[in-house]
């Protein structure tokens, strides 16, 4: 017998077949490790997400309804309300949105059903204000750094760029106090978001002697009154937003207070150049109307010569960008601007002229 070791390797073991491979391959209990990896199914993680999207949506409906609140008028903004409107009351029927306001608080932030108002504003009772009619201007006091003029500047954004401006008009210039309370994103077209004579009657200071207010940016669009949509384009629409500016006025008139109104600078927006004129003619008919109120026409100052558009001017002798490039806001270059007219203008009431307040300026299209 030959015992000479076989130079031959032994044969293989059998190739397990395709279905026992797939036997292995596959975990046969749900989540088993793989690689030192936990896998879920796919319908598992969607619904972790689904379930995650849900509580945020409870958690925040009241946030999801105010958004909804806040769009232009219209099919989107009813539809975007029909399905706010059942988050909202299971939210509030289950206490979830206690948590946001109670976060809220923590961190002093306003609640939505408070805003633009003050989160604790101090009760005061409405001052009785005779007839704006029948307001007769008494003299003026000449404003020292004793005793400044107390300026009160309240409104959307671009009355925010013009009070930016009248405080560099006036830095050097102890006789002013400005103050500015503005609220971008809002105007009057939408009181079920921000009601704006009520916000200026909880926080307009007794003592203001001149009100600065601008709206009109956010206010180019359809508006609602007695339930009844109104459309922009139409008469009635003049005519509602001129009530709605006049509301505001009731609010801030008093004898010996100067009101300004600032007027809507020429934009590039087709919607707001198509509001503006009806806007424009609202303000100045209703301000007619009332003594003690001035109108900043911003169109003039910031407007080529032929009354168009333009993003740059010249400034005592230099071209300046006077416009953000939205087509609407200010460049501080702007804000400058529109800042000395305002100072200007209130010196046609107020003996205010003299030293300490900002040079004149000539501008002119480059």
């Amino acid at each position: 017998m030959d015992f000479t070791p076989s130079l031959h390797p032994p044969p293989p073991p059998p190739r397990p077949s395709r279905a026992s491979r797939r036997r292995r391959a596959r975990p046969s209990v749900k989540g088993a490790e793989l690689d030192g990896r936990v896998h879920r199914p796919a319908g598992a993680a969607w619904l972790t997400l689904l379930v995650t999207c849900l509580a945020g949506l409870l958690l925040n409906a009241d946030g999801v309804a105010h958004i909804a609140d806040t769009q232009p008028l219209g099919w989107r903004r009813t539809t975007a309300r029909s399905a706010a409107a059942p988050f909202q009351a299971a939210s509030q029927a289950l206490l979830l949105n206690r948590p946001r306001a109670w976060l809220a608080g923590a961190v002093g932030a306003p609640r939505l059903e408070d805003a633009g108002s003050d989160p604790d504003p101090t009760p005061t009772a409405p001052p009785t204000v005779p007839t704006a009619t029948t307001l007769a201007p008494p003299p003026m006091r000449i404003p020292t750094p004793d005793d400044p003029l107390r300026v009160y500047l309240t409104g959307d954004s671009f009355l925010a760029d013009v009070s930016r401006g009248l405080s560099t008009a006036v830095a050097r210039d102890d006789r002013w106090e400005p103050t500015t309370d503005a609220k971008p994103g809002t105007g009057l077209s939408r009181p079920e978001v921000i009601d704006w004579p009520e916000r200026i009657r909880a926080r307009l200071p007794d003592d203001a002697e001149v009100v600065v207010l601008g709206f009109g940016g956010n206010d180019a669009q359809d508006l609602l009154a007695n339930r009844r949509q109104v459309k922009l384009g139409d008469p009635a629409w003049e005519v509602e937003y001129q009530a709605r500016i006049a509301a505001v006025l009731d609010v801030v008139a008093r004898p010996g207070r100067t009101v300004v109104w600032v007027g809507m600078p020429v934009a590039t927006a087709k919607n707001i150049e198509r509001a503006r004129p009806a806007m424009t003619r609202a303000a100045k008919a209703e301000l007619a109307k009332r003594p003690g109120t001035l109108f900043l026409d911003t169109a003039a100052d910031l407007s080529a010569g032929d009354g168009d558009y333009t993003d740059v001017l010249r400034i005592d002798g230099e071209p300046k960008r006077v416009r953000a490039t939205d087509g609407y806001h200010l460049t501080p270059a702007g804000a400058s601007l529109l800042g000395r007219s305002l100072v200007a203008l209130v010196a046609t009431v107020w003996p205010i002229e003299g030293d300490g307040t900002a040079p004149s300026t000539s501008t002119t299209t480059p």
